[in-house]
């Protein structure tokens, strides 16, 4: 979990260790160089603590140079920081202990299970003729008003929603631009209901022509952008869903997709 309130990226949490495990100290600093080195890392490097259990079993600083070519390990309380390295390999080991809270999240949407399935409902501001709604049915997948659906592309469609990634989170501010954005009205919106009767939803904003890139926003509280490939994969009209057209296929998001 990242600080106990998001689950983490587990590609990258094993990155990380697998790093972390891998990482050797090459040698101590110069003489020259090790006070303003060492004061440098205290100031700007990242404390790592590492637990087993309740029993803090290592303590060190992080930090890199301003090149981002080489990564110095100090130990809590020494006097001499290390370059370390992988060995075998040519890497800057402190970009791993440089990401922020943000980076560290996985970046699944809708992180449900099936088997807790109870509704997803999609919504078109502006469209609501295209609004529709997709619940267990009778042992399948239905859309609700409607007396027989094509489980294989409702299937499909449900299928894309439950992987879709975003590219990163944003933080408040980040990104002026973004915020701007997400003051104006969504192109549509998905909220995936479990049985638990909770909620997960997502808004996706109009396109912008100078960015490939999608914003979204998560639960009404973080920003998040997408490939706008990945929005393609979900951007569905009702009218398509139900069968009722054979041109509202994609949902244009600004731009041609």
């Amino acid at each position: 979990m990242v600080n106990k309130s998001f689950e983490a990226d587990r590609q990258l949490v094993t990155i990380f260790f697998a790093a972390l495990m891998q990482t050797e100290p090459k040698r101590p600093v110069g003489e020259i160089v090790k006070d303003s080195l060492r004061e440098h890392i205290l100031r700007k490097g990242t404390n790592v603590k590492l637990y087993e259990g309740e029993t803090l079993v290592k303590d060190f600083w992080v930090s890199g140079n301003d090149a981002k070519t080489e990564t110095y390990f100090l130990l809590q309380g020494d006097e001499v920081p290390y370059l370390v390295t992988i060995p075998g390999y040519r890497l800057y080991i402190a970009s791993l202990f440089e990401l922020s809270d943000n980076e560290w999240r996985d970046k699944r949407i809708f992180n449900f299970r099936w088997e807790n399935f109870k509704s997803l409902n999609a919504t078109f501001p502006g469209e609501t003729k295209e609004n529709f709604t997709i619940s267990f049915q009778n042992k399948y997948f239905g859309i609700e008003g409607l007396a027989q659906s094509d489980t294989t592309k409702l299937n499909d469609y449900l299928d894309a929603v439950s992987l879709i990634k975003g590219s990163r989170f944003l933080s408040s501010g980040q990104s002026p631009m973004y915020d701007s954005l997400a003051k104006t009205t969504s192109q549509f919106s998905i909220v995936v209901t479990d049985i638990a009767n909770r909620t997960y939803e997502i808004e996706v904003f109009p396109g912008i022509h100078s960015t490939a890139e999608i914003l979204g926003r998560l639960n009404h509280e973080t920003l998040v952008v997408f490939d706008r490939t990945q929005i393609a994969l979900i951007a569905r009209k009702g009218a398509i869903l139900k069968g009722n057209s054979s041109i509202s296929y994609i949902f244009q998001i600004g731009f041609s997709l």
